[in-house]
């Protein structure tokens, strides 16, 4: 019997508790309840953007394969305005502004690279500034393209960005400079790809032309730039 009426007097007790506090335990559920059902409707909102990013990524890269520039930019231009903070936008930048510059249109290209510089993806970021700053060597804005490569870049990437601020530095006169630049990033392709590097041949001839220099405009870039590389 004791058993029983403490059993009572606690649902008593248990009643009043609710009553009291009914309305604050309700909000509170509903608040938990809101916020699952809108992180699920979140996560199905992401998932179909991320689609819908790659479905005219993949519109762009089919353009540029076929050689249908318009129909590469109106791609382009759509993952701009709807998709402007996905990595697919960034990509899709890189292969129009590459496009872009083999077709002459200069201009247009650093556009799609300041774009794909501003990626969240560090990698994407820097790929996309040297690609910008390339281009910028090639429009006689040195300066501008070398302020781009301010910093310090994804160890993969460094000897690409040490490379072309020697090509900046060495257009811009800055021969000590353009040399520290370019020894950098000889260093990093033999470390990375042995003594036999492609890539470190072709910097051990910049160095070499820098000795000439005496004789040469220091103006003139040591070699031309690759905004495609």
């Amino acid at each position: 019997m004791r058993d029983d009426l403490d059993q009572e007097a606690q649902l008593e007790a248990l009643k009043g508790f609710w009553k009291s506090y009914r309305l604050p335990i309700l909000a509170l559920l509903a608040a938990v309840v809101v916020g699952v059902v809108g992180h699920q409707a979140y996560q199905r909102s992401e998932a179909r953007g991320q689609q819908e990013a790659s479905a005219i990524l993949g519109d762009l890269q089919n353009a540029l394969e076929a050689n249908d520039l318009d129909a590469a930019k109106a791609a382009g231009a759509l993952l701009a305005k709807e998709h402007s903070g996905r990595l697919q936008a960034s990509l899709g930048a890189m292969g129009l502004g590459r496009a872009l510059f083999v077709s002459g249109e200069a201009e247009a290209a650093v556009a799609q690279f300041a774009l794909a510089a501003r990626s969240d993806e560090p990698g994407v970021a820097w790929l996309g500034r040297v690609r910008q700053a390339s281009v910028l060597l090639d429009l006689d804005r040195a300066r501008e393209g070398l302020a781009l490569l301010e910093g310090n870049p994804p160890e993969g990437l460094a000897p690409l960005v040490f490379d072309r601020r020697g090509d900046l530095q060495a257009f811009l006169g800055q021969r000590e400079a353009a040399q520290t630049s370019w020894n950098l990033a000889r260093a990093r392709y033999l470390a990375s790809e042995g003594p036999n590097s492609p890539a470190a041949a072709l910097i051990s001839r910049k160095l070499a032309t820098v000795a000439l220099w005496p004789e040469i405009n220091a103006a003139t870039p040591a070699q031309p730039s690759a905004a495609g590389k």
